[in-house]
């Protein structure tokens, strides 16, 4: 019985370890699948219908605040806080589909991005792993462990609104509102397309 018992207690002490690693498996075909899927002429073409659709929807919504913020003015004092909840949950419906919206647009390949995975002349894992501060000629301005706070080097400003985010090694500026990987923020820097952005950031061969 004892026995019995001691065998319980250690796969249910192995139980929350083995789901997560199966999650993680899951969670890690999935996006294979959806990579792959993305590169197809039919991953295009869903990306594109669904900027589309996420760019009506926001469309509708905003036209929607624009007639209750309209209304609101000529409701009473007391209605106030009822106006402040609707509109408040609608602004950030619209954040959340403007943040599926980025996601899609950047499922959009341009030629050069349909160059580069068809030839494999670019290990894109690679060179998106070159952390940002390498392309960044100041100091941050602020530091913490999964943020660096820039003064954006796209436009002139007095505030650090260039955010560096370490753990996905990607940025975004609330100044000018860029935002992207390694490769995009090379390309506005110097005004390049994809494939010349990707050339000069890969790693030199030093192989004979």
């Amino acid at each position: 019985m004892r026995t019995e018992i001691a065998t319980i207690k250690y796969f249910l002490s192995r139980a929350p370890k083995f789901m997560n690693e199966r999650r993680r498996f899951l969670i890690d075909q999935t996006r294979k699948f959806k990579e792959d899927y993305i590169m197809t002429d039919d991953g295009q073409e869903m990306a594109k219908a669904k900027v589309e659709e996420i760019r009506e929807e926001i469309a509708e919504l905003k036209n929607h605040l624009v007639s209750m913020n309209e209304s609101a003015i000529t409701c009473s004092d007391s209605e106030d806080w009822w106006w402040e909840m609707a509109t408040h949950k609608i602004e950030q419906k619209i954040k959340g589909l403007e943040k599926r919206l980025w996601k899609f647009k950047n499922m959009i390949m341009v030629s050069g991005m349909r160059q580069v995975n068809e030839e494999r002349r670019f290990n894109l894992d690679e060179i998106k792993e070159i952390p940002i501060d390498y392309l960044l000629e100041t100091e941050p301005m602020f530091i913490n462990h999964q943020r660096n706070f820039y003064k954006c080097p796209l436009h002139n400003e007095t505030n650090a609104s260039f955010v560096w985010y370490k753990d996905q090694n990607s940025f975004h500026c609330f100044g000018c509102s860029a935002h992207g990987d390694i490769i995009e923020l090379y390309m506005r820097l110097h005004d390049c397309d994809f494939v010349k952005a990707c050339r000069d950031l890969s790693p030199v061969d030093k192989s004979p």
